[in-house]
């Protein structure tokens, strides 16, 4: 499946109610989270940017050895997830931001 033109990371999956959801973070330059849905049992993918574009280097850095994390140490935290109920899928992310007061927010989709 083609990722949106980057290195697609983080994948979750979930399926039911005849929905297949897929979501990840695909990374060229900056980084935009996508949701791809079929309804076909994984034969074909609509794909749709979710959330705005963001710089994942002004993602806050991991204390302690963080290189060996999550090289360089860069870090949106574990606020990820992904649901599906009733033919739709739910899924909250977290994204970058430049302001270091605010490095990051987490943020909710349904579709």
């Amino acid at each position: 499946m083609d990722v949106g033109g980057g290195l697609g990371i983080v994948p979750s999956v979930a399926a039911g109610d005849g929905l297949v959801a897929v979501t990840y973070s695909a990374v060229s330059g900056d980084a935009r989270y996508w949701l791809a849905t079929s309804r076909d049992g994984g034969k074909s993918f609509h794909r749709a940017a979710i959330g705005p574009a963001f710089r994942l280097a002004d993602a806050p850095l991991l204390a302690g050895d963080p290189a060996e994390l999550v090289p360089p140490g860069l870090f949106l935290g574990d606020y990820e997830g992904l649901a599906v109920q009733g033919g739709r899928a739910y899924t909250a992310f977290a994204t970058a931001n430049p302001d270091p007061a605010n490095p990051t927010d987490i943020r909710y989709v349904r579709r």
